[in-house]
């Protein structure tokens, strides 16, 4: 039985696939803002809806859903520009990100 198009049917565009594409992008996004909400910016979705009239009268309908999150940043590390053979280098520390010299047991032991 045909249906008219609204936000109810919606989901049932290409059977049942725009539901899926929008419950992907929802999901999505939630997990996203629960493993690190903590940075305090929204996160999006966005749905797109996309109307063609073909030669023969009728019209062509798809959906797209994408999400819009932060981009995924680290903290900053401090290095040091050294010259090199090849030219400047960067010289850091792994376990210190913010003191280029801090040195281990290691490097005392030797």
């Amino acid at each position: 039985m045909p249906k008219n198009l609204n936000l109810e049917s919606l989901g049932d565009l290409a059977f049942g696939q725009a539901g899926a594409v929008i419950n992907d992008a929802i999901h999505k996004a939630l997990s996203d803002i629960d493993d690190r909400g903590e940075d305090k910016q929204p996160r999006k979705v966005n749905v797109c809806l996309t109307f063609k009239k073909l030669d023969s009268g009728q019209v062509q309908t798809s959906c797209e859903a994408s999400t819009s999150l932060p981009k995924y940043r680290t903290i900053s590390t401090i290095g040091d520009i050294k010259h090199g053979k090849h030219g400047p280098e960067l010289s850091f520390s792994p376990l210190a990100p913010g003191n280029p010299k801090q040195q281990t047991i290691e490097d005392e032991v030797g």
